[in-house]
């Protein structure tokens, strides 16, 4: 457990500095941003450009988002289905509190934690519209 913590807390540090990076550097409005937490939201409103991403909202482990992003054309058209809380998950992605918000699976293998909604209704209509 300890492991992970600090490997969580090296990428935290690298996405603070890519944060910094694209900040200054990207010029261009029309961009996707992929990211296992709500560091691409942060992204997009710094660029006031418009959430173009289908991982805004969301928190996923980071194992979970690497095998996301290595097949995201399968991910994209999976079927997404409600599941029971991840909270040794969502700890490990820095949570800090129980989870009190629906998750679900994506393609019976990628966690997914909506924690910016309240029911998991909304949050399969928001993963739909970003599609």
């Amino acid at each position: 457990m300890k492991i992970i913590r600090f490997l969580n807390h090296i990428y935290e540090r690298i996405i603070q500095k890519m944060y910094c990076f694209f900040r200054i550097r990207i010029k261009e409005k029309d961009v996707t941003l992929l990211s296992n937490n709500c560091i691409a939201a942060f992204l997009y409103e710094d660029l006031n450009a418009e959430y173009k991403s289908p991982t805004i909202g969301l928190q996923i482990p980071i194992k979970d988002f690497i095998k996301y992003v290595n097949n995201i054309e399968y991910y994209h058209n999976a079927m997404l289905e409600e599941h029971s809380p991840f909270q040794k998950e969502f700890e490990e992605v820095g949570g800090k509190r129980e989870i009190d918000f629906p998750c679900g699976l994506l393609g019976s293998d990628i966690r997914i934690m909506f924690q910016h909604e309240k029911e998991f209704l909304a949050a399969t209509k928001k993963v739909s519209k970003d599609k």
